[in-house]
């Protein structure tokens, strides 16, 4: 296609970067968008992040913004730059550093996965980010990037789990044909010789790009796909003082972000969607249930069976290794807005994932408890999509114990608090009530200050931040 706009790259990327600051619902991503240097250069084949720098290919960028008929359109340009976003708000190039070095293919698949998901969600979402934002196409008009519904709901890290087995079924599958045909190739060599099998493979290897390894059907069609990179070397020359200050910058860009997204009127909730959880909840509630609720290897008596209390009968309740019925307790109190309250959506949507409970009952409180949502087993693949967060005041966590003991039609298996543990001095309240075993996951929120946080009654466990 032929450019008939005259617009260069620089000037299509001040055009982006306009357009998703002043887009109702992508406003929240202006901060980490503008955060670091933008540079246009030959240097990367399309597009790069270390996870606080950017960089574009000026062919590429014009390419993307260029229509069939020559004219500018920057909505799939708008959708790469958010995908550049995306990398720096997930930490990809630091906390999947790991990752990358077992195999940087699977690791830079994953993490785009990821972030198209969460991408696409958005457009079909708000219709204001579809009118600014579009996946590049193919001629075709099919989406020209990794992005499939079955890696829905899964971190970056489970997705890399999902693609490393696929490889190695792969690799089986092909060991297995090589060595039939190796029998078979045994008894041509006989009639053939072996400059055959060497032309063999001298081609193989040239096919393979001089590496002697061709590439597997899967990981082929995973780089036809790929349209960025990620600069791991840049991240990790950084100093820890540097690196220290890229998560201050990141972080504070999306602090204030969100903040001004706010007052715009967007939905700041949905930008949870881009944290991930940092807690294996499975493993996580499945050593807390079992610590705080079995007293035997089927009952137990700590907690008495709530349904024939009113006939005077203390039963046991028995234990089993299906998780029936959680309370999830978030605190929307004006402490936590912005990226802490994202860390703590990311890590219900683990939960419910992971242990799957036959019931949630998902609390929002502040000085109060604001929301009130009840979800079953099989609910849960819309959960973020259809909760609500409400709050934004003080905070009192002596809410949450005066809502469970009122609450006598509610039995629960344990009970999960979110907070940053930063009350201002409030009560904890009166737990005296209260006989399910209380969880209590702290975000540290970046000062320290929630580490000096104590229950008064159940245990706590701490959630990093980054």
């Amino acid at each position: 296609m032929k450019n008939q706009h005259g617009y260069n790259a620089k000037q299509i990327i001040e055009r982006v970067n306009a357009t998703i600051m002043s887009t109702k619902n992508l406003s929240m991503f202006g901060g980490p968008l503008l955060t670091g240097q933008t540079t246009v250069t030959d240097s990367v084949k399309t597009a790069a992040t270390d996870g606080y720098n950017t960089k574009y290919n000026p062919d590429f960028v014009v390419s993307i913004a260029t229509d069939d008929y020559g004219s500018l359109y920057i909505a799939p340009a708008v959708f790469v730059a958010m995908h550049e976003v995306g990398h720096k708000v997930l930490r990809h190039v630091t906390t999947c550093y790991d990752l990358f070095t077992t195999d940087a293919l699977l690791a830079n698949a994953s993490a785009d996965y990821a972030i198209n998901l969460i991408l696409m969600d958005l457009i079909r979402d708000y219709p204001d980010v579809a009118k600014v934002m579009q996946p590049p196409r193919n001629a075709d008009g099919t989406v020209c990037m990794l992005y499939d519904e079955k890696y829905r709901g899964m971190s970056t890290r489970q997705i890399f789990a999902a693609l490393r087995k696929d490889k190695d079924a792969e690799q089986k599958q092909k060991q297995a044909g090589e060595q039939e045909q190796g029998q078979a190739g045994e008894q041509e060599q006989e009639q053939a010789g072996e400059q055959e099998q060497a032309g063999e493979q001298e081609q193989a290897g040239e096919q393979a790009g001089g590496t002697g390894q061709a590439q597997t059907p899967m990981e082929q069609e995973l780089v036809s796909k790929m349209w960025d990179e990620h600069d791991r070397a840049a991240a990790s020359d950084r100093t820890p003082e540097e690196k220290a200050r890229v998560e201050r910058d990141i972080d504070q860009a999306v602090r204030q972000s969100t903040q001004i997204a706010g007052r715009l009127g967007g939905d700041v909730h949905h930008a949870f969607a881009v944290t991930e959880p940092d807690v294996d909840w499975e493993e996580a509630l499945d050593s807390f249930i079992k610590q705080s609720c079995a007293g035997d290897d089927e009952v137990t008596t700590r907690m008495f069976n709530r349904k024939v209390l009113h006939l005077g009968l203390y039963q046991p309740t028995t234990y089993s290794e299906k998780v029936g019925r959680i309370g999830v307790f978030i605190d929307t109190s004006g402490s936590t807005t912005g990226e802490l309250l994202n860390k703590f959506m990311a890590n219900l949507a683990s939960i419910v994932e992971q242990v799957s409970p036959e019931e949630l009952l998902l609390g929002y409180w502040d000085t109060q408890i604001c929301a009130v949502e009840r979800y079953r087993e099989g609910e849960y693949d819309r959960l973020l999509e259809a909760t609500k967060p409400a709050g934004g005041g003080g905070t009192s966590p002596a809410c949450i114990p005066l809502y469970i003991a009122s609450d006598d039609d509610e039995d629960y298996d344990c009970i999960v608090i979110f907070t940053d543990g930063v009350f201002y001095g409030a009560s904890q309240g009166d737990w005296s009530a209260v006989t399910t075993p209380v969880l209590w996951c702290v975000l540290d929120d970046g000062y320290g200050s929630s580490k000096a946080f104590t229950p008064d009654h159940g245990v706590k466990v701490g959630v990093k931040y980054s």
